[in-house]
């Protein structure tokens, strides 16, 4: 399983809630929540879409989706 609390932070950070930022991705509110609790996996495009919404570097994906939970 994977640790989003990184991207939990950022999407705060940026004043955001989840049903908000969703919106921004054009993506239903339940799919960003499953996704970010591991229930379903982000695909690709999502990464993508979330890190040009969110202002994070292509570069660090892994730090955002990748860090495995302890």
């Amino acid at each position: 399983m994977y640790d989003y609390s990184k991207l939990k932070g950022r999407i705060a950070e940026k004043g955001y809630t989840k049903c908000g930022f969703a919106k921004v991705l054009n993506m239903h509110p339940n799919s960003l929540s499953y996704r970010l609790e591991n229930k379903l996996e982000f695909t690709q495009d999502d990464m993508v879409k979330i890190c040009d919404a969110l202002g994070i570097k292509h570069k660090d994906i892994p730090q955002y989706f990748f860090t495995l939970q302890l």
